[in-house]
């Protein structure tokens, strides 16, 4: 009777990790990411945390030089409007520092902080907003 080799159950889980991990990957290119500088913008206090981001579908990648920034919600006039992600051309040696939200409790109850995104450059300097990129239309159809 031939046997089949008996082969470590760990080496078996081992090779289906390394598989669904590799094929999970993304060649999405994001801006480069960093915290907001100590000097960097004044956070404001708002009344009330954003709703949960919303579910973009993005189009269409335009190629390099452009990276993709998400969507993110900004405060305006005491309400959260919905900003859509973009390709965009980010500015030479500048960052995009993502928007954070912060609780600061105290005696009286506390604030809710809100820090919208900026790009900044290295040394902690305001970069100008980055140019959209183009997407190609598609000629299908």
């Amino acid at each position: 009777m031939n046997r089949i080799p008996a082969v470590p159950i760990g080496r078996i889980a081992l090779c289906l990790v390394a598989t669904v991990l590799l094929g999970c990957g993304s060649d999405l290119r994001r801006a480069r990411v960093g915290s907001h500088p100590v000097n960097g913008s004044e956070p404001e206090v708002v009344d009330f945390p954003p709703p949960p981001a919303e579910v973009e579908e993005l189009p269409a990648d335009p190629g390099p030089p452009c990276v993709w920034v998400d969507g993110r919600w900004e405060y305006v006039g005491r309400r959260w409007e919905w900003q859509d992600g973009a390709y965009v051309q980010a500015p030479a040696s500048c960052f995009y520092a993502p928007p954070v939200m912060v609780w600061l409790p105290s005696e009286t109850g506390g604030e809710l902080y809100y820090l919208s995104g900026h790009w900044y450059t290295d040394d902690g300097a305001s970069c100008q907003e980055p140019k959209a990129c183009r997407i190609k239309e598609s000629n299908d159809g």
